[in-house]
């Protein structure tokens, strides 16, 4: 009799925790509120992102600190900065089979200006080297007994992407879930770098008077298409859990470059170079997201809140074009190096959640 009663038991506890009703226990199932099976009442999702990011990109070095050897020195490229940007979206749980959909509206903009100066260099050697100038002016910044004092560089991007996906997550266990996603996302990229360089006084007397010269960049970019990948919750205990995702795409980009150069006191005229490009192509994407969040429900299981830390890192290659001129060719066209740079873009925010 008293093994019948302990089967008995055991019989009855699996039961239950194979019923539906089991779900609406936290304790039983904390690896399910994603997709809050068995709560009816939770249908829809709002989230919010503050974040703080700093952008890197290849191609943005403007000068050389030599210790004389125009040649012989180190490049000079803005540093990083972070900037705050935030993300907004929105989401459903469809009644059918589990399925999520949500979109979101990801802002960033970053504005960095660097300026760096150097002494007077004697005659024929510089401490500072142009990178971003044609070969005519850059003899005339040089002779005379100049040398260049001064090289500036701002850039600014503004950064903006609209997604949409669609996802279903598959609990392994209690505490493991995988979520395969798929989705759409338009992205617009806009760039702006003014570079400038000076120079020492020009000698009195006359002769090669180039002091100042100019170089303005600009790459607007707009892309579209769709992306695949996965997330993976981990639930350490019953209210925590860490988060990953991966994101991949080839998207259609469409990029627009200009790039104007102008030489003040230049013998052969102010004016020396404007260039333009469009180009059409696919382009590769990656973005990296890794976290750790709390959540609970609350009113009696009818609403769910999270709040977490996440860090993301976005990977857009090609990105940055631009021209660096080489070699000047008597009455004919400067000989030039195209550049394409690559974009990374990371952060670390405070995501909330709330779902009701």
């Amino acid at each position: 009799m008293r093994a019948l009663i302990f089967r008995g038991k055991y019989l009855i506890q699996f039961l239950l925790a194979s019923s539906p009703l089991s779900l609406f226990a936290d304790e039983c199932c904390y690896g399910n509120p994603p997709a809050y099976l068995g709560k009816p009442c939770i249908r829809s999702i709002l989230y919010g992102e503050y974040f703080f990011a700093s952008v890197r990109e290849d191609g943005l070095s403007y000068a050389i600190r030599t210790n004389g050897n125009p040649l012989d020195g180190k490049l000079i490229e803005p540093s990083d900065r972070w900037r705050p940007g935030f993300r907004i979206g929105f989401g459903s749980h469809l009644a059918h089979d589990s399925w999520e959909i949500s979109g979101d509206w990801t802002y960033f903009y970053s504005d960095l200006i660097q300026t760096v100066h150097a002494a007077f260099a004697p005659a024929g050697s510089t401490y500072l080297t142009p990178i971003f100038i044609d070969a005519s002016s850059y003899a005339q910044m040089l002779g005379g007994g100049k040398s260049v004092q001064e090289a500036k560089e701002q850039w600014t991007l503004s950064f903006n992407t609209i997604s949409f996906s669609l996802s279903r997550p598959y609990h392994l266990s209690r505490e493991l879930s995988v979520r395969p996603l798929t989705g759409l996302m338009a992205n617009w990229i806009d760039q702006d770098v003014a570079i400038s360089y000076l120079t020492s006084a020009p000698p009195s007397g006359g002769g090669n008077n180039v002091v100042d010269y100019r170089t303005l960049i600009q790459n607007d970019t707009w892309r579209a298409g769709p992306f695949f990948g996965g997330m993976m919750d981990w639930y350490i205990q019953r209210k925590f859990r860490f988060f990953g995702a991966l994101r991949g795409a080839a998207l259609y980009r469409s990029l627009h470059f200009s790039q104007t150069q102008t030489s003040v006191g230049n013998s052969g005229g102010d004016f020396r170079l404007f260039l333009r490009d469009a180009s059409h192509r696919l382009q590769p994407w990656v973005d990296c997201r890794l976290g750790l969040s709390w959540g609970t429900f609350f009113r009696c299981s009818r609403h769910y809140f999270e709040a977490g830390l996440q860090y993301e890192c976005q990977y857009f290659w090609h990105e940055f074009e631009s021209r660096i001129l080489c070699q000047q060719i008597p009455n004919s066209q400067d000989r030039s190096l195209n550049n394409l740079g690559d974009l990374s873009w990371q952060s670390v925010g405070l995501r909330l959640r709330l779902d009701f």
